[in-house]
């Protein structure tokens, strides 16, 4: 008798047998009993030899019409070992849960009829760009598939990646995949596929309902769907013919997924292309490090954008010293403001960038200097002004603003502490009443629907001062823009971020290149602390390079990304005296390596969050170490008690 190893969500494969009348092969989508429900299930091998005696084993029920390529077993296989997921871990991001339901149901699992092929038209390229084009194709035809467009903001690099999806599409059963790392710019990404193509892509991000998710999941496995834009989950979906992926925005973190299975979906785009054996095109005005180092080492192909799209010149950029600004009580210098009502005057639009949300990002009682801090997390309470609301934004608890100081018993006694993007809008309509002024946060932006409806707003010159965080930085296109202005260029640098001073050069560059994309003579105004901090005069001077050289340098010396291996483990538990013990513990028994560092136990920098405390490890490693070897080493001798969860972290992009 035949045994199937049958792939399930969350495991690894468990054997069934096959029935008879059932011709089951490797790849196919069955549907087996386990415990008392039913499951969807990938066939992940086939034998004739198992471990459980037969009468134990039970029969596969049923075969869906659907067959997952052979190159998935080896993705599958890769981002299980190399992240320590289990198996079935990563077909759960293949086969969302509600959908594999539908399977089951054997329901609702028509798609619409595929009503149009994509009718490519060419744009006017600049000289530039028909360049860049040309290059691409050239490495597509040589099948040197790993290729990045490094160009400034306002390059064009979309409509150089469109040029090379049209070289892939024509392949009549061609699929193509535009990752983006936020869902806020899935609109303007659908327009330009709609103008160049004629097309109407297909969405796939968390906003969808169940029923949209359904259609083009059905599109995408059966192969009608043929341009398709994602967040980082598209990645697993099971397409019929992929045949190029783009990374838009490669250098965003938001790849990075931190719950769940954590995982780099930029890293894993690269292997998804290698395992397919197809083309992979990142693309960044501010890309980072680690992709430069590829293009270092010869593994990834640049093609450079150094001008923008139509010969404006790039915002003029100055540099303002808070040390030596004289204003009190106020957050945003004088000098900003004059260049505030300047670009009222002229009609033209500005845009002000603070990275924290809600009216102040704490509390603090003026009596005894307390701040209200969250009871769940070891973080402090958020003010909102608008909604008189204290939030956490770490757990998403609310609660209203304390009558009574928790520490001195003094009564009205809370203060806000510091600016968020809403005391910055009321500072700014105090000082310049007659202006438009709208403010944008993520939370703006959770359905696409109201992300289409306020940024043609912003086009359409309904607002004249645009005050947002870093979700307004990414890629926006907005006409009348001339003037940005930076509240505080420094508050990047702190704290647990791996990449602090990339990250900031990366955020900072990308909003001031929101401004002059169709306007000459724009500015950048930026309020700092530290003006002669490399990170700074880089900025100021347009010097990427310097920055970079920098950067690299002390990576390298630090044996950090890209140039050594880190990963984290985290501990957590609500019970906090357990958790010490068993964390001290835990580390004495790591094994002993000349080869790997290990950095702590050390309480995470946020230590509690949703009620759970928290310890990192972290371990540490030349660029050639398998460290996932050691981790499966080291956890094999422990017993992690059930109270205990405990998390790895590969490549891990911070220490909170």
């Amino acid at each position: 008798m035949l045994i199937a190893n049958i792939l399930l969500y969350n495991l690894d494969p468990l054997d069934y047998k096959i029935p008879e009348e059932l011709e089951i092969n490797k790849g196919d989508l069955v549907i087996v009993p386990f415990r008392n429900q039913k499951l969807l299930g990938l066939v992940w091998n086939i034998d004739n030899k198992t471990n459980i005696p037969h009468e134990k084993l039970r029969y596969i029920e049923q075969k869906t019409p659907y067959k997952i390529p052979k190159l998935y077993f080896d993705f599958i296989k890769f981002v299980s070992d190399y992240y320590l997921f289990k198996l079935g871990s990563i077909f759960k991001m293949m086969f969302p849960v509600k959908i594999a339901s539908s399977f089951i149901k054997g329901n609702e699992l028509q798609p619409e009829q595929f009503l149009n092929s994509p009718d490519y038209k060419d744009p006017n390229f600049n000289n530039e760009q028909l360049e860049a084009i040309n290059t691409i194709n050239n490495y597509i035809d040589e099948k040197a598939y790993n290729i990045i467009i490094d160009g400034v903001t306002g390059s064009g690099k979309t409509e150089v990646y469109l040029s090379a999806i049209n070289k892939i599409i024509k392949t009549t059963d061609s699929q193509v995949l535009i990752l983006i790392p936020e869902i806020s710019l899935v609109n303007q990404v659908i327009d330009r596929v709609r103008k160049r193509f004629n097309y109407e892509p297909e969405l796939w991000h968390s906003s969808l309902s169940e029923k949209q998710k359904r259609e083009v999941f059905l599109k995408i496995i059966d192969g009608s769907a043929r341009i398709i834009i994602g967040a980082r989950s598209a990645l697993f979906l099971p397409f019929k013919n992929l045949s190029m992926i783009v990374v838009d925005e490669e250098h965003e973190q938001s790849y990075k997924q931190e719950e769940g299975v954590t995982y780099q979906a930029r890293d894993m785009a690269i292997m998804r292309a290698k395992f397919g054996n197809i083309p992979i095109i990142l693309a960044s005005a501010s890309p980072s490090l680690e992709s430069l180092h590829n293009v270092n080492q010869g593994r990834l192909k640049l093609v450079s954008l150094k001008a923008r799209y139509n010969d404006k010149d790039l915002p003029n950029i100055q540099i303002l010293d808070m040390k030596k600004e004289r204003f009190r009580n106020f957050f945003v210098s004088p000098k900003i403001i004059s260049a505030l009502k300047k670009n009222l005057l002229e009609s033209q639009q500005s845009l002000l960038f603070l990275n924290r949300k809600g009216y102040s990002p704490m509390m603090v009682c003026k009596s005894c200097g307390y701040q209200k801090s969250c009871s769940h997390c070891s973080t402090s309470m958020v003010y909102h002004k608008a909604r008189k609301k204290l939030k956490c934004h770490q757990c998403g608890f609310e609660s209203a603003l304390p009558k009574i100081c928790d520490s001195c018993g003094v009564e009205d006694s809370f203060i806000p502490s510091g600016p968020g993007v809403e005391r910055l809008a009321e500072e700014i309509r105090n000082s310049i009443p007659e202006a438009r002024i709208i403010t944008l946060t993520q939370e703006s932006f959770k359905k696409p629907s109201n992300t289409e409806i306020l940024l043609n707003s912003i086009k359409n010159h309904e607002y004249d001062i645009i005050i947002g965080t870093q979700i307004i930085a990414k890629g926006h296109h907005f006409p009348a823009l001339t003037f940005v202005g930076v509240i505080d260029a420094d508050s990047g640098l702190n704290g647990g971020d791996l990449r602090a001073a990339e990250k900031t050069y990366q955020l900072l560059h990308q909003v001031g290149g929101r401004a002059g994309r169709e306007i000459g003579n724009s500015n950048i105004y930026i309020q700092t602390y530290n003006p002669e901090h490399p990170l700074i005069l880089s900025l100021a001077s347009y010097n990427r390079e310097k920055f970079i050289s920098e950067e690299m340098k002390n990576r390298k010396f630090a044996r950090m990304p890209p140039f050594g291996r880190l990963a984290a483990i985290i501990l957590s538990s609500k019970q906090e005296e357990k958790l010490v013990e068993f964390t001290k513990a835990f580390v004495k028994n790591a094994p002993i390596s000349s080869e790997i560092t290990i950095l702590g136990p050390a309480e995470a920098l946020i230590y509690k969050i949703r009620g759970k405390y928290r310890y990192r490890i972290l371990i540490k490693s030349r660029k050639n170490i398998n460290i996932q070897k050691f981790i499966e080493f080291w956890l094999e001798k422990i017993n992690v008690p059930s109270h205990i969860h405990l998390k790895i972290d590969i490549d891990p992009y911070h220490f909170l």
